[in-house]
């Protein structure tokens, strides 16, 4: 790239055209998230997954590549092409199925330990230590100001869950998603 009047170096021409490209993009919405992750409820066939996907927590078929074996309990990375929400395609393995079957009902509901931070705030609940079949741990995420803005979920059968803290524009709490 040649040098143009008024910038200094091709650095800051490429820095300029990132940002018109950016907004541009922002601008026409194509910015919002087009990946989630899932875990695999079924194998339908060599090219068809049934996936139960983290971020509406609504089992959905996904198109697959019939090169790779998916299992049940497979946690997989899916995009929605185009950013359509019925246009999907698992783009990959992210961790294979657990042998643990967990009955999520009858996990236990007490912390039997809470660990704090360095602040004394309590940030990782752990539940049901003693049977390793029934632990699982809630761990809260919080920003720079020390307010909760994300709870993980972490299962015993690898599963992992990230739940967001919506708040509204005076800070109190909206949803939790």
């Amino acid at each position: 790239m040649g040098r143009t009047p008024g910038f200094k170096s091709d650095a800051n021409i490429m820095a300029m055209v990132e940002k018109m490209v950016m907004q541009i993009l922002k601008k026409n919405n194509l910015l919002t998230g087009n990946k989630t992750f899932g875990v695999v409820e079924e194998v339908l066939n060599k090219s068809t997954l049934m996936v139960h996907l983290q971020h509406s927590n609504t089992s959905e078929i996904v198109n697959c590549s019939p090169n790779i074996t998916f299992h049940i309990g497979d946690r997989v990375l899916v995009e929605y092409i185009n950013n359509s929400p019925h246009d999907r395609f698992v783009l990959g393995l992210v961790s294979g199925g657990s042998e643990i079957h967990v009955d999520y009902d009858n996990l236990p509901k007490e912390p039997v330990e809470i660990i704090q931070d360095n602040f004394g705030r309590p940030y990782k609940f752990i539940y049901g230590y003693d049977k390793p079949k029934k632990t699982w741990i809630q761990e809260l995420i919080r920003n720079d100001d020390g307010r909760v803005e994300q709870v993980l979920h972490i299962y015993p059968d690898g599963f992992i869950l990230l739940r967001t803290l919506v708040r509204d524009s005076h800070g109190k709490l909206e949803k939790y998603e």
